[in-house]
């Protein structure tokens, strides 16, 4: 041994690896521990970091998810999006379509300011504006013609009808054509799916209160349900050589990440973020053991929804 050495010697019962990069099946996909983030303080740490810095961090994943999900948007809109026209096969007797004159064979171009490129973007917008009246924008025999309709609440609907009253002529809506948008365009149109979905999610629980749509149609799928739903998109791109179908539910998936993680729940970066806040109302910090409590308590309840999510998905296979 050289002169001046330092030898030490123990035994080591814990190591802090540090940052951890890993990739897992629960919680899927790509996740990414810091040092200090599960309570542990040091020198450097998560929690070692400023209020500012901390949040910033907390921020750059949704903030990740969200940007992509913009650019692959953006992109689809460039490369092809596929719009079909929404046409109206059949009008239940008395329902507020046939109160308000719509005809068999009448096709939906807009609702007020919102232009109709398929039939999934009708029924969103109906739910949000149930028992309030819209403007339904109709091509009808090659003539433009504007019809205003109250749709149902969900108590009003009677069982086996939706709030219009119409069904839609599916055939119609598989002859799609594809329109690619110029970037400035598509940069708008982009912006305005996004803030679409986000608005929708937000204001869920409040329509669900106010009886606006049902709690069956407010389902959420787990790894099961987007896997199905991926291995259809891949179909559909493979058969047709076009990207916008994986692309597309790519994007939607990264989305939906962004919103999720930003959600006020432990373990999320939400919650973190919440403490953050907390923080900075109060002028003192929680104590990082006790918010890792909390955390690791919300991580074991998001573990357990997932599984019960997977059930769900799983048993709506079966049947």
């Amino acid at each position: 041994m050289q002169r001046g050495a330092l030898e030490l010697s123990g035994v080591v019962d814990e190591l802090d690896a540090g940052t951890e990069y890993t990739l897992n099946w629960l919680p899927i996909g790509g996740f990414v521990r810091m040092w200090g983030e599960e309570g542990a303080v040091g020198k450097g740490s998560f929690n070692d970091a400023p209020k500012r810095w901390r949040a910033a961090t907390l921020l750059a994943g949704p903030g990740m998810n969200l940007l992509i999900a913009f650019v692959i948007f953006t992109a689809t809109y460039m490369l092809g999006y596929p719009e079909s026209p929404a046409v109206i096969q059949d009008i239940a007797p008395g329902s507020p379509a046939a109160s308000a004159g719509l005809q068999s064979q009448d096709a939906i171009v807009a609702i007020d300011n919102l232009r109709i490129r398929s039939i999934a973007q009708v029924k969103p917008y109906v739910d949000e504006h149930a028992g309030q009246l819209v403007n339904l924008t109709v091509l009808r025999a090659g003539e433009t013609v504007v019809l205003g309709v109250t749709p149902r609440t969900l108590a009003q609907t009677p069982e086996g009808q939706g709030k219009l009253g119409i069904v839609f002529d599916v055939n119609a809506a598989r002859d799609y054509k594809l329109v690619k948008h110029p970037l400035g365009e598509s940069i708008q149109l982009a912006l305005s799916d996004i803030v679409d979905t986000v608005r929708q999610i937000v204001t869920l629980p409040t329509r669900l209160l106010a009886q606006q749509m049902a709690p069956s149609e407010a389902q959420v799928v787990g790894p099961v349900g987007i896997s199905q739903y991926a291995a259809a998109a891949v179909g559909q791109t493979t058969r047709t050589g076009e990207p916008f179908w994986f692309l597309n539910l790519f994007a939607a998936i990264s989305l939906a990440l962004a919103i999720t993680n930003l959600l006020p729940l432990p373990a999320l970066d939400g919650g973190r973020l919440i403490f953050v806040i907390l923080e900075a109302i109060r002028g003192k910090r929680i104590s990082p053991e006790r918010e890792a409590i909390v955390h690791f308590v919300g991580m074991m309840v998001l573990l357990a929804l997932m599984v019960l999510i997977t059930i769900q998905d799983v048993s709506r296979l079966a049947n």
